[in-house]
């Protein structure tokens, strides 16, 4: 066993000599080296020549080494594209693709929101830019308050809600909304005091110590009716609620009516039907001085009269009901580009026209035969004014847009 391991020794040493004469430039630090083996030949450590042999592979595996940042540099490669990603983000709009937008509507349970889902089926349907999303909401108040925050796009408004959230009035007192904007005219109607038959209640000042329920919660219905019986000092026990819990508790009898914006002057409101399915109503009528005592402490809410027969077979319409009044159509704020907001009027007033689909006017009836005119021309609205893309649609169109309706952004 000896003799075996002095012979391997002195094979090992004699290869490591031939691999250094060998070597191109053999430096002469590699030749102290067989060396150390040399004092290894002690007896005790026979094992040892095998690792000399081990030592030498691994100088010649570790050179490899360097090899592997070879793949690193390929993850900076892989990861450049997404700095390349995020700036073309902004260019969707550019490009061609939809934005997304959100239209404030109103509650499911109003003759209102089937208008509103076709004004996304318009857009949806004729503006290649916009992908359009119908919201339900409280309605007007609830619109402009999430518009002034900056979550819709389009919404349903007001004219009295708009006025008043544009001149910082009323709940507006502080934080006037100057940036809203009229973008149509949808329809002008009128606001039904609806009560049950049986309540009673015939005229205007019965509702006092009433529960009754002024409006859908956050419409301006709600407001205008609670401005309008204050003003005259009537003081119902206010029942606050959303449409169908109203429209439950007057067949419950837990309260005598509500206050409801109709489908038009001469056309009945969905909710109001339902209830009349079941439960005989009548709507209270204001008398001229009661008028005119509402206008002069709220002179942004019009009146209008419900055609006496409009509810059939009812003894109290026999005569025209002198009512408030109001005019409803789609709003938004100068956040909205101007081209777009010009390629939603023009889808929307073409919708309209003699060789339109008449989408809307499925969805709804009692709309403006003619908005686009009732919208420049018709002396329904003042403030705000209009948004600078629905007055480029107009003025194409001919229409004669009045200074009041011009906004401080566009040049005369």
């Amino acid at each position: 066993m000896r003799r075996h391991a002095i012979g391997w020794l002195t094979v090992s040493v004699v290869a490591l000599l031939l691999v250094a004469a060998c070597g191109p430039s053999a430096p002469a630090a590699p030749a102290p080296q067989p060396a150390a083996p040399a004092k290894a030949a002690a007896p005790a450590k026979p094992a040892q020549p095998a690792a000399p042999a081990a030592q030498p592979a691994k100088p010649a595996a570790e050179p490899a080494k360097p090899a592997q940042p070879a793949p690193q540099p390929a993850k900076p490669a892989a990861q450049a594209p997404k700095p390349a990603a995020q700036p073309a983000a902004p260019a969707k709009p550019a490009s061609g693709e939809a934005k997304r937008i959100l239209i404030g509507s109103t509650q499911s349970s109003s003759s209102q929101y089937p208008y509103w889902v076709a004004v996304g089926k318009v857009i949806n349907d004729n503006v290649p830019t916009v992908q359009a999303t119908v919201v339900e909401t409280g309605a007007t108040v609830e619109n402009i308050n999430r518009g002034q925050r900056g979550e819709f796009d389009v919404m349903l408004i007001t004219t009295d809600a708009a006025l008043q959230a544009y001149k910082g009035l009323d709940r507006w007192k502080d934080k006037p909304f100057t940036e809203l904007r009229w973008l149509w005219l949808q329809r002008r109607t009128a606001v039904a005091i609806v009560v049950r038959e049986d309540s009673g209640v015939k005229k205007l000042e019965d509702l006092n110590g009433k529960d009754f329920n002024p409006g859908i919660r956050g419409s301006a219905t709600e407001k205008e009716v609670k401005d309008a019986l204050e003003a005259l000092g009537i003081k119902p026990k206010w029942y606050t609620a959303g449409g169908p819990d109203a429209v439950q508790a007057i067949k419950d009898k837990r309260i005598v009516g509500y206050g409801k914006t109709m489908a038009g002057v001469d056309a009945i409101d969905a909710s109001i039907l339902e209830i009349m399915v079941t439960t005989p109503i009548r709507v209270l009528g204001f008398t001229e001085d009661q008028g005119k005592k509402v206008q002069q402490a709220h002179p942004y809410y019009p009146f209008v009269s419900i055609p006496a027969g409009v509810f059939k077979d009812a003894e109290w319409n026999k005569q025209p009901v002198f009512t408030l009044g109001l005019a409803i159509g789609g709003g938004a704020t100068t956040r909205l580009p101007e081209d777009m907001a010009y390629a939603i009027v023009k889808a929307m007033d073409q919708d309209q026209m003699p060789s339109g689909k008449k989408v809307q006017a499925t969805a709804q009836k009692a709309i403006e035969a003619d908005f686009g005119k009732a919208t420049a021309e018709g002396g329904v609205i003042s403030e705000p004014p209009l948004h600078a893309g629905a007055i480029k649609w107009y003025k194409e169109r001919g229409l004669k847009i009045p200074d009041a309706l011009v906004p401080p952004e566009v040049k005369r």
